[in-house]
């Protein structure tokens, strides 16, 4: 239920007495970051790991890891030379907003047999 002020009422339909409970609300600003700042804490995650959850769980269409060796390899590859991270930071702001479905045919450039 969505209250008049914006703010969410959740409902639990189960005991959760004694056990650890996170409600994620994911569209409030700056969103992608605080799923983020959410996700990092668990055992097991990273930053690489929540930017994945964003794109496959959560589908999120402008999501460009720049952790991902794949997608740095995939760019170098598409651009025809090595470049420096802050050059393919550059280079991914030009598919904004749909740094995600780069970041598929990215993967795939990046796999290819030279």
């Amino acid at each position: 239920m969505r209250f008049s002020n914006e703010n969410l009422m959740v409902k639990i339909n189960e005991n959760v007495r004694g056990a650890d409970v996170f409600v994620v609300q994911t569209s409030c600003p700056p969103i992608h970051s605080g799923i983020i700042e959410l996700l990092i804490p668990l055992p097991g995650s990273g930053r690489w790991t929540a930017e994945m959850f964003l794109i496959f769980a959560l589908g999120r269409l402008d999501i460009f890891s720049e952790g991902s060796l794949a997608l740095r390899v995939g760019v170098q590859r598409v651009v025809g030379r090595s470049l420096t991270r802050g050059q393919i930071e550059k280079v991914a702001t030009r598919w904004s907003p749909y740094r995600s479905v780069a970041s598929l045919y990215l993967w795939k450039i990046s796999h290819w047999k030279e």
